[in-house]
């Protein structure tokens, strides 16, 4: 069982922040067609699909020098990332302008190494052995550790 931290007034104040940040970064735009994410090179922008997006390899985030560039990643749909999957970071990317915007469940699968700020719109499972590298956020339900995952947030 999961474990609440805070005053029913500071965590009812925190959802309404997480539900205001989410529609805000679904609205975000103009966007372009989000390519195929493994092996991909992702430059500053705002990038959607409109279906469930996955993930079953590595892919970069090239700021291209700017460490104020800002990456959104939407999706329609549900989140999912194959074991192992990775993301890195290039050219004065960080983390924390990095965003992963659902609308449904996101599953990161046992091993995967995720950088970036997750705002989903349902609920958010990690996998064993799983490093993660800003937050998790959800409008709606739970963020599921594996007893083993390995936590790291910026």
């Amino acid at each position: 069982q999961g474990v609440q931290k805070g005053t029913p007034t500071e965590n009812a104040s925190a959802k309404t922040d997480v539900e205001a940040a989410h529609a805000e970064a679904l609205s975000a735009g103009p966007a372009v067609a989000l390519p195929p994410l493994a092996g991909s090179t992702l430059v500053p922008g705002v990038y959607h699909q409109s279906a469930a997006l996955g993930l079953t390899g590595a892919v970069e985030f090239d700021a291209q020098g700017d460490p104020n560039a800002v990456f959104i990643v939407q999706t329609g749909g549900a989140f999912t990332t194959a074991a192992g999957s990775s993301t890195t970071l290039v050219n004065g990317a960080s983390a924390s302008n990095i965003f992963w915007v659902t609308t449904g469940a996101v599953t990161l699968g046992a091993g995967t190494t995720l950088h970036g700020t997750v705002l989903s719109g349902a609920a958010i499972t990690v996998g064993a052995g799983s490093t993660i590298i800003g937050r998790l956020l959800t409008t709606t339900t739970d963020v599921t550790f594996s007893d083993s995952t390995q936590r790291m947030f910026a």
